[in-house]
C-alpha cells in the first residue's frame, strides 16, 4: 500500500497536469506563442502541497510531456518553463508548511497571507521573472513589446491560476482541510437555505453565458454583482471548501462568456482586455477568501471557547456543564427516549492519590482512567468528566448502562493506574438510573446518582441501579436541606440559646456547685428548645460547626462576665468544641483572640474536646490544647474510656480532666466490669493529676460508688438537669443535701 498510493498519485497527477497545461493555452495574443493564463501554476502547487512530491514530479512530466509532445516545443524550452515552474513551487510549498503550521492553521487570516505571500507574490513573480529570459531568447513574444507589459501579464495569468485553483485542490482532497467547517446549524433549515443558495447561484451563472457580449457593461454588471452577493453569503453561512469551489465556478463563468461568447459573438483577446478582466476575477478572488478566512476566524475563536467552557482541561471530556445541558435536553423534551439512562463511576481512591501523588499523579490518573473509559465503552457514549474522579455518561436504555456499567467492574484493567512505570491499584464503584421526571433538574439527577455510588462498597462487582421514586437518600437529602434553611436563619436571628448543667464534688456531702458545663439549646420559631442530638448531626453534615461554636464562645464569655463575675462567683464553666472546629485553622485563632479581649479570668475557662475527635488530628489538636493551657485555661476530655487510644491522651495531650464516658456510669452499680474500669481509670488519672468527673449520675447508689473509687467530680440529672444560669444558682442557694 505505501508504494502504490505514491505511484498511483504520480500517474494522476501526470495526467492532471497535461489536462491543466493543454487548458491553459486558448489565452494567447497576437505576436506571441506563450500562454497568459497559468491554470497550471495553480494545479501543480495545488496538488504538491495535498501529495507531496509524488504530486510534483507527476505534475512536472505532464507538464513537460505536453509542452514537448503535443506543442512540439524545442526541448529546452519545455524543461526551462518546467523546472522553473517547479523551483517556484517548491519554495511556496516549503514557505507554506513552514509557517502555516497547525496552531497557525487557527487563525483562517493568518495562514491566508501566508498563502498569498509564498503562493502569489513569491512564486509567481519568480516564475515569471525566471520564465521571461527563455520567452526572449526562443522568441515567443514579439521583442518590440514592452516587456513591463509582458511581465505584467504573465504575473496575472500566473495570480489568477494560483488563487483559483490551489485552494480548490488542497480543500477538496483533504479530509481535515486547513480550513475546517464553519460553525453552522443544522437541520431541515439549513439544508433548504443549502437548496436555495445552490438553485440561485446556478442561475445566475447561467445567465452571465446567456445574456451575450452586447451586455458586457451593462445589465451584465448587474448580473456578477448579483454573483458577488452569492458568494459573500456562501461565505457567512457555507464551509470554506463551498465558497472557494463558488468562487472558482464564478471566475469560469465570467471567462467562458467573454472567451467563448456563449450568448455572443467570441472576443478577439488583446493585452487591455485581458487585464481587466483578470484584475476583476481577481479582486472578487480576494475579498471573497478573505472575509470567507475572517468570518471562519470569527467562529473558529467561538468555537474554541465553547470547547473550553464545555470541556475538562486534563482529560479532554466533556464536563459537567455539557452533561447538565444534555440531560436538560433529555429531561424538557416531549419526545425524549423512554428507557435513557444516566451511569455514574466514581475512582474510590482518588482522593489518596491526589495526596500522596500530587498535581502530576492525579492528571495521569484521570488521564489514564479517561482513555480506557472511553475505549470500553460502547460505540456512541461519550463520558464527561463531572467533579474530581467523578464520570458519567448518558445510555440509551437502562439495560445498556447495567450491562456495560458490569463490564467496566469486572474488568481487570479498572484495577490499576501505572505511575512511572509501576502499577497503583484501585478500585471503581458505578450505578445508574432511568432519566425520568422523577428528577426536578439535571444537578438533582446527578447528585442522587452520585450520592449513591458514594456510599457503595469498596469491592463492588455489579452497578446499582437507582430508583429515585423509592428513595430514602432523596428524603435525607431534603431533611439536610430543610436544617441548611434553618441552622442558617438561627444563626442570623440569634435562635440559639445556652443551658447550663451543675457539676458537683463527690466528696462534698452538701453536693455542693464546683463546675458548670455550658449545653446549646436552638429554640423554634415557635419557642420549643431542641436538643443537640437532634440537630447537631446535620450542623456537621453541612460544616457549620465552626460558625455555631464561634457564637457558643462568645455566648459563654458573655454570660460569665454579666452573671457570675459581678455574683462574684469564680467557678470552672466548661464550653464543648467541636471536631470541625478544631480542624478549622481560623477557629483557633479566632478563639485565641477572643479570650486575650475578654475580662472573663482564664481560670474559669474549661474546654472539652471528645476522645474521638482527638484521635482524629491528635497533633493539631494538641497544639490549640497546648496554647489554651499556657494561656490558664483547662482541659478536659470527653467521652473518656470508649476509644482505641484512650491512654495515649493522657500522655500526649495537657489535660486537667477526665470525664468518665455514661456507658461506664449507669451500669456500675450492677456491672462488675464497669466498675473494674472506672477504678482503673481513677487509679491512672490519680496518678497523672488528672481529675475524674462521672457522667450520667442518676441515683444515690452510683453516687456512693463513685466516693468509694475516689471520683473527684460527678454530673447527672441527680445533681442537676440543665437549666438556665438564673434557674441554676436558685438550686446552688438551696444547698440541697445528697448525702
Amino acid at each position: 500500500m505505501r508504494v502504490i498510493r505514491p505511484i498511483g498519485i504520480f500517474i494522476a497527477s501526470v495526467l492532471i497536469a497535461g489536462l491543466a497545461t493543454w487548458l491553459s493555452q486558448p489565452f494567447r495574443f497576437p505576436g506571441r506563442e506563450e500562454s497568459m493564463l497559468g491554470i497550471i501554476s495553480g494545479v501543480m502547487l495545488g496538488l504538491t502541497w495535498r501529495f507531496g512530491w509524488p504530486a510534483l514530479a507527476g505534475s512536472i512530466l505532464g507538464m513537460f510531456a505536453y509542452y514537448v509532445g503535443w506543442l512540439e516545443l524545442p526541448t529546452w524550452v519545455a524543461a526551462w518553463t518546467t523546472l522553473t515552474q517547479a523551483f517556484a513551487v517548491i519554495i511556496a510549498v516549503w514557505g507554506i508548511h513552514r509557517y502555516v503550521s497547525s496552531q497557525v492553521r487557527q487563525t483562517p487570516v493568518r495562514s491566508l497571507l501566508i498563502f498569498y505571500l509564498f503562493g502569489i507574490l513569491i512564486a509567481a513573480t519568480l516564475h515569471t521573472l525566471l520564465d521571461y529570459p527563455m520567452v526572449r531568447i526562443a522568441g515567443l513574444i514579439d521583442p518590440a513589446e514592452d516587456p513591463r507589459i509582458y511581465l505584467f501579464l504573465y504575473w496575472l495569468g500566473e495570480t489568477m491560476g494560483i488563487l483559483l485553483l490551489t485552494p480548490v485542490i488542497a480543500l477538496l482532497f483533504q479530509s481535515e482541510p486547513v480550513f475546517s467547517q464553519y460553525l453552522r446549524p443544522n437541520g431541515e433549515t439549513f439544508r433548504a437555505e443549502q437548496l436555495l443558495w445552490s438553485i440561485l447561484f446556478i442561475g445566475l451563472l447561467v445567465a452571465t453565458w446567456l445574456v451575450g457580449q452586447r451586455y458586457l457593461y451593462a445589465g451584465i454588471s448587474d448580473v456578477l454583482m448579483l454573483l458577488f452577493a452569492m458568494l459573500i453569503w456562501s461565505a457567512f453561512r457555507f464551509s470554506m471548501r463551498t465558497t472557494m469551489i463558488a468562487v472558482l465556478a464564478t471566475s469560469v463563468g465570467v471567462f467562458s462568456f467573454i472567451t467563448f461568447g456563449l450568448g455572443g459573438t467570441r472576443t478577439p483577446w488583446d493585452a487591455p482586455g485581458f487585464i481587466t478582466v483578470l484584475i476583476f476575477i481577481i479582486g472578487i478572488s480576494l475579498m471573497t477568501q478573505i472575509i470567507s478566512a475572517v468570518i471562519l476566524e470569527r467562529r473558529q475563536k467561538a468555537l474554541r471557547l465553547a470547547h473550553i467552557a464545555s470541556h475538562d482541561p486534563v482529560t479532554g471530556l466533556p464536563n459537567a456543564q455539557a452533561l447538565h445541558e444534555r440531560l436538560q435536553a433529555l429531561l424538557t423534551t416531549e419526545d425524549k427516549p423512554t428507557n435513557a439512562a444516566l451511569g455514574y463511576i466514581e475512582i474510590s481512591e482518588y482522593a489518596s492519590i491526589r495526596s500522596h501523588y500530587g498535581p502530576g499523579g492525579r492528571d495521569q490518573l484521570l488521564q489514564q482512567f479517561s482513555a480506557w473509559l472511553k475505549q470500553c465503552l460502547p460505540e456512541g457514549i461519550t463520558p464527561a468528566h463531572v467533579t474530581a474522579g467523578e464520570f458519567a455518561m448518558l445510555f440509551g436504555s437502562t439495560e445498556q448502562a447495567r450491562v456495560a456499567l458490569d463490564e467496566l467492574l469486572r474488568n481487570e484493567a479498572s484495577r490499576t493506574f501505572e505511575w512511572r512505570g509501576k502499577p497503583v491499584p484501585i478500585a471503581i464503584k458505578a450505578g445508574y438510573t432511568l432519566v425520568s421526571d422523577s428528577f426536578d433538574s439535571p444537578r438533582n439527577a446527578l447528585d442522587i446518582v452520585a450520592s449513591h455510588v458514594h456510599c457503595l462498597p469498596r469491592d463492588q462487582i455489579r452497578a446499582s441501579s437507582i430508583d429515585p421514586l423509592n428513595d430514602g437518600l432523596i428524603q435525607q437529602q431534603e431533611l439536610l436541606a430543610r436544617w441548611h434553611t434553618e441552622l442558617h436563619q438561627a444563626l442570623a436571628e440569634n435562635r440559639f440559646s445556652l443551658v447550663a448543667q451543675p457539676i458537683c464534688a463527690v466528696d462534698d456531702s452538701a453536693g455542693k456547685l464546683a463546675h458548670i458545663e455550658f449545653l446549646l439549646r436552638l429554640r423554634s420559631r415557635d419557642g420549643e428548645l431542641i436538643e443537640p442530638a437532634i440537630f447537631m448531626p446535620h450542623a456537621e453534615q453541612l460544616d457549620l460547626m465552626p460558625e455555631i461554636d464561634r457564637w457558643v464562645v462568645d455566648a459563654a464569655l458573655k454570660l460569665i462576665a454579666t452573671r457570675l463575675l459581678p455574683d462574684q462567683r469564680r467557678m470552672i464553666c466548661n464550653i464543648n468544641l467541636s471536631g470541625q472546629s478544631l480542624n478549622d485553622a481560623s477557629f483557633a485563632d479566632y478563639l485565641l483572640y477572643r479570650l486575650e479581649n475578654s475580662r472573663v479570668p482564664r481560670d474559669m475557662l474549661c474546654f472539652e474536646i471528645t476522645e474521638s475527635i482527638a484521635l482524629a488530628n491528635i497533633e493539631h489538636t494538641r497544639k490549640l490544647m497546648q496554647q489554651l493551657h499556657d494561656a490558664g485555661c483547662s482541659i478536659a476530655v470527653d467521652d473518656f474510656g470508649t476509644g482505641a487510644a484512650t491512654l495515649e491522651y493522657l500522655k500526649r495531650l495537657p489535660v486537667d480532666f477526665v470525664k468518665i464516658d455514661g456507658s461506664f456510669i449507669r451500669e456500675l452499680e450492677a456491672s462488675q466490669l464497669d466498675y473494674i474500669i472506672v477504678d482503673a481509670i481513677a487509679h491512672i488519672a490519680g496518678e497523672n493529676n488528672v481529675q475524674t468527673i462521672a457522667e450520667y449520675v442518676e441515683s444515690e447508689a452510683v453516687l456512693t460508688i463513685l466516693r468509694e473509687l475516689k471520683i473527684d467530680f460527678a454530673q447527672g440529672y441527680l445533681l442537676g438537669r440543665p437549666e438556665t444560669i438564673e434557674h441554676l444558682f436558685e438550686y446552688d442557694e438551696e444547698e440541697v443535701n445528697y448525702a
